[in-house]
């Protein structure tokens, strides 16, 4: 069923919600999704970390990975290397 799809896609960002939870749970909800939203964003760039083929380009230097966030309320773009 597509529902049960969708429920194990979004669990992969879960790790991403523990984070900012356990680091930004004093700040207000809006806050916290924005940065749960940044934190998702990294995680999938980890998870790039388990091919082979892209270890090798980031060890030759001939891949870099970024992360990027666009905030289509206020038109900001922010982007930021990944390490």
């Amino acid at each position: 069923m597509c529902s049960d799809f969708i429920d194990e896609w979004v669990k992969i960002g879960k790790p991403a919600k523990d984070k900012v939870i356990a680091q930004y749970g004093d700040l207000p909800f809006e806050t916290q999704c924005e940065y749960c939203e940044k934190e998702a964003v990294n995680l999938s760039l980890s998870n790039l970390l388990s091919y082979p083929y892209v270890q090798k380009g980031l060890a030759n230097k001939k891949l870099r990975l970024m992360g990027g966030y666009y905030n289509f309320v206020d038109g900001t773009f922010d982007c930021w290397d990944f390490e």
